[in-house]
């Protein structure tokens, strides 16, 4: 389906020209709610005097959300010069530029990474990334951009909401994030809220251009799909680490990859969880810093020959100081745990045998640093899917045992390399190999794709 070509496609029309002061917006990923959210609080800073926070999930967030409300005030800028005839002659780098030809002399718009400021009229906009601090900090409209992804969202709601009463207005759009949280709250109780919701289907049938067939192909796991695409709240009820926990473990400071030159700050460690054919294997790497356990890697790999894999962990292995790897030894992954062993030594490889004791020990572990809060994650959709997907099931016997769902995405391979880490976090053993600095090469994917 080709692309239409207005600027703003119909659900994005709407959603600019509802002028409800209180408005939400229930949507699927990028189907462009920030790019038509951001030219409504230009255009109407551009319009009045008027004051507009936007609030992100983290500072990186807040950049982009920056960076595109920018490109609206440029863009405006050069319609207004095309309209009238004239262009704007900066007057010796001193910010003030005259209507060429004019005599006429306008003040330019500040423009920073945190602000734009309309001298014209003193209006603003201020890019923070959210915490109910810094929200509380001002009195103006609100942009909160994946409002569901808010840490602490029900505090920055309680700080942010008085400005209504001084005539501003709140504007929240978000995908949906578990059945849980203020904006799931504020979606679906009945409030004042002006509401909006926009699907994948929704949006391809008003004209945006992609193809939900093969995205959708790209997405195996049904949760993710439905929530990230779809607009679907996905249940807490059987899942054994919550929407919130994994909510409230994610950090800007967490990555999936590595930097070209990496010096560790505190002790690696380092789970493997292999696959095959069906399932990933995936390489997780984790720093401790002051108790806390930071994601600092994670490398997964779909139907790799071992012999790649070997040689990806022994990548790891040899140029980062990893105190102990804890790697998964059952079945297939035997003959690699033993190759590792007589490599590295017991001391710093311990195969784990999944059994349902085991797991069930990795499990909880796992829990208790969620609930400890000594666990960052990067904000990447799969490994949350792959946490909330484990649950604690009952046998026949009236035991229990910690299992997920096997899809095309995997069976939370992701998850048991992340506790398989933890194990060795807890068992570490003292290690004397000396940091190398070797870049990583080229040929080497630790980007948190499939390779």
């Amino acid at each position: 389906m080709g692309q239409s070509n207005q600027i703003f496609l119909k659900y994005q029309q709407d959603w600019i020209n509802d002028k409800s002061p209180l408005k939400i917006w229930k949507k699927g990923r990028q189907i462009g709610f920030s790019f038509c959210a951001t030219f409504r609080a230009v255009a109407d800073m551009v319009r009045r005097k008027t004051l507009w926070i936007a609030l992100s999930a983290g500072q990186r967030q807040s950049n982009e959300l920056a960076h595109k409300a920018r490109e609206h005030v440029e863009a405006i800028a050069q319609i207004e010069q095309a309209a009238r005839g004239f262009e704007f002659v900066e007057r010796e780098g001193t910010g003030v530029f005259e209507k060429e030809g004019t005599g006429e002399f306008v003040q330019a718009v500040e423009l920073t990474q945190s602000v734009i400021h309309f001298p014209s009229n003193k209006s603003r906009m201020i890019f923070l990334p959210a915490n109910p601090d810094t929200a509380r900090g001002y009195t103006g409209n609100v942009l909160a951009d994946e409002f569901a992804f808010h840490k602490d969202a029900k505090r920055i709601y309680a700080a942010i909401y008085p400005s209504v009463t001084r005539g501003y207005s709140i504007e929240i759009g978000s995908t949906c994030f578990g059945e849980s949280g203020m904006f799931y709250e504020l979606c679906e109780k009945e409030n004042g809220y002006s509401k909006h919701c926009t699907t994948i289907y929704d949006a391809v049938a008003q004209g945006l251009n992609a193809d939900p067939v093969k995205l959708r192909e790209g997405c195996p796991d049904d949760d993710i799909w439905d929530q990230e695409y779809c607009c679907k709240f996905i249940s807490d009820a059987s899942s054994w680490i919550t929407w919130a926990q994994i909510r409230a473990a994610e950090s800007s400071y967490a990555t999936t990859d590595l930097p070209e030159y990496y010096i560790p700050t505190g002790e690696l460690f380092l789970g493997v969880d292999v696959g095959r054919k069906k399932d990933l294997t995936v390489i997780y790497l984790l720093e401790k810093v002051l108790g806390v356990y930071w994601t600092r890697a994670i490398v997964r790999m779909r139907a790799t020959p071992f012999r790649i894999q070997r040689t990806k962990i022994e990548w790891f292995m040899e140029n980062l100081p990893i105190k102990r790897l804890c790697q998964d030894c059952t079945g297939i992954g035997m003959q690699m745990a033993e190759e590792l062993v007589t490599k590295y030594g017991t001391y710093r490889v311990e195969p784990v045998t999944f059994t349902a004791a085991s797991k069930e020990d990795l499990a909880v572990r796992a829990k208790r640093n969620y609930e400890d809060g000594t666990i960052r994650n990067p904000d990447d959709t799969n490994l949350r899917g792959a946490i909330h997907a484990i649950r604690k099931i009952p046998t026949a016997a009236n035991n229990f045992r910690f299992d997920a769902d096997r899809t095309e995405a995997g069976h939370a391979d992701e998850f048991w390399a992340q506790a398989l880490g933890l194990l060795a976090g807890d068992n570490g053993a003292v290690c004397t190999l000396g940091m190398t600095s070797s870049p990583i090469p080229s040929s080497f994917s630790q980007s948190g794709g499939y390779l």
